[in-house]
């Protein structure tokens, strides 16, 4: 499954599961994407992703992580961990809003993306939302 991050500050970035074909970006000269943490467990065996029915049936307001994936390397880094607030599906995947700040993309919070379940590291609920 391939997914399409929408920003809606005149950013796409495309990822794709099967051929990775991302795009550079017109703030930084940096280029970036979602990894796909379902190739992280198959590669790291301390790597604990949520189970797949867990990431397919997530319901709005929940609290995903999404790791951007980054090149060249900055500071010693080639990653960052992200939260996406969840908060629907689409035709083009799970659709949500960044709820932290970045260090090393430009992305802000705020800022719209659309992922895969393949895209989640992690999953918390939030308190304040009831079922």
């Amino acid at each position: 499954m391939s997914a399409t991050i929408i920003l809606y500050r005149n950013l796409d970035i495309l990822d794709s599961a099967e051929k990775r074909e991302p795009f550079l970006s017109c703030m930084q000269n940096i280029t970036y994407w979602l990894a796909n943490v379902e190739d992280r467990v198959d590669t790291h065996a301390s790597f604990y992703i949520p189970d797949e029915k867990d990431r397919q049936t997530i319901k709005p307001g929940v609290f995903v992580k999404v790791i951007f994936e980054f090149s060249p390397e900055t500071q010693g880094n080639c990653g960052e961990r992200l939260w996406v607030k969840f908060l629907g599906r689409g035709d083009n995947g799970f659709s949500g809003i960044l709820m932290n700040k970045p260090t090393y993309i430009p992305l802000a919070i705020g800022d719209w993306i659309t992922f895969g379940p393949e895209h989640i590291a992690g999953i918390v609920h939030d308190p304040d939302e009831s079922d």
